[in-house]
């Protein structure tokens, strides 16, 4: 049997590579059982390619541009994207279809599997459940999804509420949680982290590692590291962000004291945690967020908010603080 793991590459300012999360997963799981991942880069930037990554299969259908970005007419692009592959690739074997988030990977996977006759998996991350109730088109694709795959997955216990208020009602929903890859995020001494990432030791320095949008807080962050005086500085690792952020810490005039060094590369993200005095987990809403499981596993000492998602997954843990979600003071203290 072949697991073909479905997702979608998210848009990146530099080269579109799949989650790495998504990429660890998939290596475990190639541990027992051959593992394709498909990977769909959105708006169809990538060539179409088929290659070998540490052991896992890697191939990149090419989708068509969607036009406005609605994520129902992106399943729809995907699956037609995504079927010529899996005749290929499953060639009329035994296969399950293992998609990651609700839409449009899972939507697109629940299609493909219905018109192909093989098993859908639907793996549910956070901001699918979230979102869904919000937009009728959502809500309607996600249910009829969630009623038709073999096999529903939460990565958070607080996520199965919402996926039963979806439609999963019917639909066997197991909670399996994603690890940390302690081989890379494990403790470092401060100094020897700094001198590998070209740092001043002495530096006091506040650490956010994702992506730079607002549901993630990082205008809540910005606003609460401006009140914290002109020697702490602020590190924003991660993609996107647009210009609103520059705008923001314009405003702010804490320019100086924000160092944004774009997306790094995922061996070095452990270095800048251990490097860092603080990491910040400001979301407003998570499903089992990768950044916490990080620091945690590197025991730094986390500023989160309080929220389901943070709170399931530094359960246990004595070195996090809470703050109000869209609290900027509360969060600064």
């Amino acid at each position: 049997m072949r697991v073909l793991f479905i997702t979608q590459i998210p848009r990146s300012p530099s080269k579109p590579e799949v989650r790495p999360f998504e990429m660890e997963a998939a290596r475990a799981l190639a541990k027992r059982v051959p593992v394709t991942v498909m990977a769909v880069a959105q708006d169809g930037e990538g060539e179409e390619v088929q290659a070998e990554d540490e052991g896992v299969e890697v191939v990149r259908p090419r989708m068509r541009r969607v036009p406005g970005g609605r994520l129902t007419l992106q399943a729809a692009a995907m699956s037609l994207a995504i079927v010529p592959w899996i005749r290929r690739i499953a060639g009329g074997g035994r296969a399950v279809l293992h998609a990651q988030f609700g839409c449009p990977a899972g939507v697109a996977a629940t299609w493909a599997g219905r018109r192909l006759e093989l098993p859908v998996v639907i793996t549910f991350r956070g901001s699918d459940v979230a979102e869904a109730p919000r937009h009728a088109d959502l809500r309607v694709a996600t249910r009829w999804a969630l009623r038709r795959a073999a096999r529903v997955v939460a990565v958070a216990h607080h996520l199965v509420p919402g996926l039963r208020a979806l439609g999963a009602g019917e639909t066997a929903v197991r909670v399996v949680y994603d690890g940390v890859d302690r081989t890379l995020f494990r403790p470092a001494p401060r100094a020897e982290a700094c001198a590998r990432l070209g740092l001043d030791p002495s530096a006091r320095r506040l650490l956010y590692a994702g992506r730079l949008v607002e549901g993630k807080g990082v205008g809540d962050l910005l606003r609460a590291h401006a009140s914290l005086g002109e020697r702490v500085h602020l590190v924003l690792a991660g993609g996107g962000g647009g210009a609103w952020i520059g705008r923001t810490i314009r405003a702010l005039g804490s320019g100086a004291r924000v160092e944004r060094p774009g997306e790094v590369a995922y061996g070095a993200v452990a270095d800048w945690m251990n490097a860092s005095d603080v990491v910040c987990l400001p979301s407003r809403a998570e499903g089992r967020p990768s950044a916490a499981l990080e620091a945690r596993a590197c025991l730094r000492p986390i500023a989160a908010t309080d929220i389901p998602g943070h709170r399931e997954t530094l359960k246990g843990y004595g070195g996090a603080r809470w703050a109000r979600p869209t609290d900027p003071a509360d969060l600064a203290r």
